[in-house]
C-alpha cells in the first residue's frame, strides 16, 4: 500500500488508546498500553512508539516499543 500523507500523520499521531487498538487488530487482545510517544521510523517502514504497560506480575509499569504499520489492504497493526 501506498502511504499518503493522511496515512503517514494519522500513525505518526496516535495516542496510547490507538496503540493499544492496532495491537488488537494484531490478535494482541489482552494487551495494552498506559502511554505512548512516537520515537520515529524503521527503515522498513514502520513507526515507532515508546510505550509503557502495566506489568500485573511486578505491579508496576514497565516500558517496552511498539512498531506500528500499515498491511497491504490499510489496516493499522502493531507489534514488539
Amino acid at each position: 500500500m501506498l502511504l499518503k500523507k493522511e496515512h503517514i500523520n494519522s500513525a505518526m499521531s496516535l495516542d496510547a488508546a490507538g496503540v493499544t487498538f492496532a495491537l488488537r487488530n494484531n490478535e494482541y487482545f489482552d494487551d495494552s498500553v498506559k502511554t505512548a510517544t512516537f520515537g520515529g521510523m524503521t527503515e522498513s517502514g514502520s513507526f515507532v512508539y515508546f510505550c509503557t504497560f502495566y506489568d500485573e506480575s511486578t505491579g508496576v509499569d514497565e516500558d517496552c516499543i511498539v512498531y506500528v504499520r500499515y498491511t497491504s489492504l490499510g489496516k493499522l497493526v502493531a507489534d514488539y
